[in-house]
């Protein structure tokens, strides 16, 4: 296997693993703040499951356009 082949296969390794954790934090910290507004609600305020689903689908989509804009304005690097 050449240098670039190996320098993209790790590439490749740490985008995916670093999805997962990125994944995996985002869902652990929506069901630890769902429980906990759930055991302790304000005065008078009703917790709305929904409403807290669109703010997490909302989240994942500022991040997908984050990473394809940053995707775009990474120049390509030269094959060599």
């Amino acid at each position: 296997m050449s240098d670039g082949a190996d320098k993209t296969g790790r590439k490749e390794t740490i985008l995916k693993w670093g999805s997962l954790g990125v994944l995996f934090l985002q869902n652990t910290c929506f069901w630890l703040l769902s429980f906990y507004i759930r055991k302790h609600p304000g005065p008078g305020q009703p917790y709305i499951p929904s409403t807290a689903v669109v703010l997490i689908e909302m989240v994942k989509i500022v991040i997908c356009v984050l990473a394809i804009i940053g995707d775009i304005c990474t120049p390509p690097k030269s094959i060599s």
